[in-house]
């Protein structure tokens, strides 16, 4: 009889695409995944800590089988200490950092199949096991039809995407996106982001580890990739490499292939830094979106976020951009309810939003944590208030036809 698993994630796309990894892993040692937690032998929670409420909902759902005589392994981005507490508290309970996912060997040494044998995931799209829905990287608008309908860009980048899409079936190409996770951790060290100190470290795939994977999809006939991590802009730093040197070589093995990336998570104070190259891949579409975490429009707020605050630059930068390719897909990302964040503050956020000509904005309200530096900032925001300031944001925002993705 095979030793059965159970899976669940409660994390992002990074979250999912290792816990897809992580199942291929126990598959390929012949381990039976279940969907039931009471009939596994071992069970796998990836936990989140990004936000206090994935970070309770983590909680709960390792909670519910603390009890249970099994083998239990906590991994994704909740606490490095939380996991060790538990550790040194049941015997059955190991925790595994997500730059250390060989260590599932340690756990299981029998196992003849190691870690580092099975092949990278780039999707999750039949992992039905994995219990946190995450939406498809297409879009989910607010509650304001009227968006999709009025939004001349959309329109347009719309009959670019069909056209695309007439290609890829002319030429019998695979048309889902698929996800290469370039590296794990971030140096950046903003003040609100408990996930750095959980990941604690930065850990990049070799140059020719990515571009092996890359060219095994372009051979399976892939066109449409998202290079995604933490934070993209930080590849490479830890080898003295970076990202411009990776996009060069990936799009050298390119050749005359109709291909194109979606780069998720570029960080202003990259995006600025690294604009020329960012350009050259602009100029022929190779790069058609770009999601870039700007979190407020405040230059005061920025500074207390401990993140890049030269907004004139950020702008420019932007408007450059779009310059070189008035059909590039902006997706940026706000917090909403900063400590000391006032009203005039989220009003600079939205003008910031209108200035930039963003396509798509997402927001998320802020969390605190204890071991975080932005905890020792004060005024705090009432809960109210962010939610009185996120429901303005999105009457402004259908007002002037500018999507809103939840």
């Amino acid at each position: 009889m095979k030793t059965k698993t159970y899976i669940n994630t409660q994390g992002c796309p990074m979250r999912l695409i290792e816990s897809q990894r992580i199942r291929h892993y126990f598959e390929k040692n012949n381990f039976e995944v279940v969907s039931d937690y009471n009939l596994a032998d071992t069970i796998i929670i990836s936990a989140c800590s990004v936000t206090k409420f994935t970070e309770q909902k983590s909680m709960d759902e390792i909670t519910k089988v603390l009890h249970l005589d099994k083998t239990i392994i906590i991994t994704g981005c909740l606490s490095i200490e939380y996991g060790k507490r538990l550790q040194e508290k049941y015997q059955n309970i190991h925790y595994i950092n997500p730059i250390e996912l060989d260590n599932f060997d340690y756990v299981f040494p029998e196992n003849t199949i190691k870690f580092q044998q099975i092949d990278p995931a780039n999707d999750f799209s039949d992992n039905k096991l994995c219990k946190r829905h995450y939406l498809n990287p297409e879009f989910k608008f607010s509650p304001h039809p009227n968006i999709i309908k009025k939004y001349k860009r959309y329109k347009k980048q719309k009959t670019e995407d069909e056209i695309f899409n007439q290609e890829i079936e002319a030429n019998n190409l695979l048309s889902e996106k698929k996800f290469i996770v370039i590296n794990t951790g971030c140096v950046l060290k903003c003040s609100f982001c408990n996930t750095r100190l959980c990941i604690n470290n930065l850990k990049s795939k070799s140059f020719e580890e990515v571009k092996t994977e890359y060219e095994n999809l372009l051979f399976n006939k892939v066109c449409d990739f998202i290079l995604i991590s933490e934070d993209i802009g930080s590849y490479g730093l830890e080898l003295q490499q970076n990202l411009p040197q990776l996009l060069k070589l990936l799009d050298k093995a390119t050749g005359q292939k109709k291909v194109r990336w979606q780069l998720d998570g570029l960080n202003p104070i990259w995006s600025v830094k690294f604009e020329k190259y960012l350009l050259a891949l602009l100029k022929y579409d190779r790069i058609y979106s770009i999601t870039i975490p700007f979190q407020s429009g405040s230059e005061k707020i920025l500074k207390k976020m401990n993140r890049y605050s030269d907004l004139q630059s950020i702008e420019q930068n932007i408007k450059t951009f779009r310059k070189q390719y008035n059909l590039l897909r902006l997706h940026g990302v706000f917090m909403i309810g900063f400590p000391s964040e006032t009203d005039k503050d989220f009003q600079e956020t939205l003008k910031f939003i209108l200035k930039t000509d963003l396509d798509i904005v997402s927001f998320t309200y802020y969390s605190e944590f204890e071991q975080c530096d932005s905890s020792k900032i004060y005024p705090k925001v009432e809960n109210e208030i962010i939610q009185q300031r996120y429901k303005k944001a999105l009457k402004f925002l259908s007002k002037r036809n500018i999507c809103v993705k939840t």
